[in-house]
């Protein structure tokens, strides 16, 4: 039982009544209601420390994983400022740690988005927040070496890069607005120049081509058909098909006013630009990269 220290600014027993709230978890018994208590002794302990402290920044990093995994309204937006806070003011024993709390604090950011209901507060979360992601992306070092990890620093800067691009990917396939294409375009054009994949490459297309620039678009497509798409080779005809719809939009025998997907029988499916219609993708399992290859249409 989790007994209350006596004065709140005893930082040994406010330390001690923490790592007694931490064992049901160690345990693996979690319950809400123990991540709760976790929350409020941990919440009690950081107010008694200096931002100074080399214990702070740790215990912040403790506190955010518990909020990102229980995912209650409100709780990526704090992960993310004690995750900030944390890498402001990181001891030299968390150096190691860097890039994955760099990780983790771009997915807090994204996870804000993930937590909103409407169109309109998910485009507002990712406008306000999927900047910084994208700085902290690129100013992850694939060179640096991680501690306690099985994934290197090269394949944590990739796998944070498509955290990146799919909710951005995915917002613009709903509703075409300049902000989150500019957004969509900048993630994906820094995942491409760090690691070229032919499903960058080809959502990016996509994304050109739901924002009327059939020209690019094409080129995009055209230049993902020359790539390899690993064991998802699948993926290389359905690109073919928006490939073909793309250039009937360019040509004008088609309307320009959003995409056009050509299905394996040669059917021309055309999705208008608007709220209702969405694109329908398919991910790789691995990498999490997506290609759009259908339509829902209003």
């Amino acid at each position: 039982m989790v007994r209350p220290a006596k004065d709140m600014h005893d930082k040994v027993a406010l330390h001690d009544q923490f790592v007694e709230s931490m064992r049901p978890m160690m345990e693996g018994r979690v319950t809400a209601n123990e991540i709760e208590i976790c929350l409020a002794c941990g919440r009690s302990l950081a107010n008694a420390l200096e931002d100074d402290d080399p214990e702070k920044p740790p215990l912040l990093c403790q506190l955010a994983n518990l909020l990102i995994n229980r995912r209650k309204p409100g709780d990526c937006e704090r992960a993310a400022g004690m995750i900030r806070t944390a890498l402001a003011n990181l001891p030299e024993k968390m150096k190691p740690h860097t890039q994955r709390l760099r990780y983790d604090l771009a997915s807090a950011l994204l996870g804000i988005s993930e937590d909103c209901d409407s169109t309109a507060d998910v485009e507002a979360a990712l406008v306000k927040h999927a900047p910084e992601a994208i700085a902290l992306a690129e100013a992850m070092d694939p060179t640096d070496v991680i501690a306690n990890e099985r994934i290197d620093a090269r394949e944590l800067k990739d796998a944070c890069f498509n955290n990146l691009c799919i909710p951005l990917m995915k917002a613009h396939g709903r509703r075409h607005t300049p902000a989150i294409f500019e957004l969509y375009e900048t993630a994906v054009k820094a995942a491409i120049a760090f690691e070229p994949t032919a499903q960058h490459v080809s959502n990016y297309g996509a994304a050109l081509c739901r924002a009327g620039k059939f020209e690019e678009g094409i080129a995009q497509y055209e230049k993902s058909l020359t790539m390899e798409f690993g064991p998802y080779v699948n993926l290389r005809a359905n690109v073919e098909r928006w490939l073909d719809g793309a250039r009937r939009q360019l040509a004008g025998t088609a309307p320009k006013d959003g995409l056009t997907f050509v299905t394996e029988d040669g059917e021309e499916v055309h999705v208008s630009a608007g709220e209702g219609n969405e694109l329908q993708v398919e991910y790789d399992e691995d990498t999490g990269v997506g290609v759009a290859v259908s339509v829902k249409k209003e």
